[in-house]
């Protein structure tokens, strides 16, 4: 029995010994897919530009995104992504060294992941570019630790900035239109060049008081 028992034992270490993030990335496109454990915070931190809360994103930019073990244990693996309110990852990440892409619900080159698990130190930085047209997303993952630990990371929210600014600008050359037909309106009733000259006039409150005619009477009796 206690043979049988050594042998169990034995095998659980080599079977722990290998429950490590995997070689050749995430093992699927939400979490790393092996035998390690959960846990809630590893205490790998996500940011982008520095902001770990909610970013203002424009179309087809370049930001850089970083991962920071705040903890002893070195990073061990990542799968990072940009996902709309659909599910549909998009953006595109650039391949640094030992990193691949991950085929999953996006584009080709939306889901980033490693190719190794060794050498990552506590802190690394890798390059994503917004899509064209930006649209809201957000931006998550997964962090993995040597101490065999993963972990979500905490998402951040990602805000396309708004150039929508014409509509006033149009709005206030269509009221200005108005104001220089009634001027010419209240210049045909006089043919005098007072008459004209009010006709200019750049406030529609002028152009009501020409067409009152009481300057026409002027013109009129001159």
């Amino acid at each position: 029995m206690s043979c049988l028992l050594a042998s169990i034992f034995l095998a659980f270490l080599i079977f722990w010994d290998k429950c490590v993030a995997f070689p050749t990335g995430a093992g699927n496109c939400e979490n790393p897919g092996s035998c390690m454990i959960f846990s809630s915070d590893n205490g790998v931190q996500l940011t982008i530009n520095g902001i770990n809360g909610t970013l203002t994103i424009v179309a087809g930019q370049s930001y850089n995104v970083t991962l920071n073990s705040t903890q002893p244990e070195d990073l061990a693996g990542f799968l990072l992504y940009a996902r709309d309110s659909q599910g549909f990852r998009q953006g595109v990440w650039s391949l640094a060294t030992n990193t691949q892409y991950k085929q999953c619900n996006g584009t080709s080159s939306s889901s980033f992941t490693h190719t190794t698990n060794v050498g990552w130190g506590k802190v690394q930085t890798f390059v994503w570019t917004a899509p064209t047209p930006a649209v809201p997303l957000t931006l998550q993952g997964v962090g993995v630790k040597k101490t065999k630990l993963w972990s979500n990371l905490i998402p951040i929210q990602l805000v396309p900035e708004s150039t929508s600014t014409s509509g006033s600008t149009s709005g206030t050359t269509g009221s200005q239109n108005p104001t220089g037909s009634t001027g010419s309106t209240a210049s045909s009733g006089s043919t005098g060049s007072t008459g004209s000259t009010r006709t200019t006039a750049s406030t529609g409150s002028t152009g009501t008081t020409a067409s009152t005619g009481s300057t026409g009477t002027t013109a009129s009796t001159g």
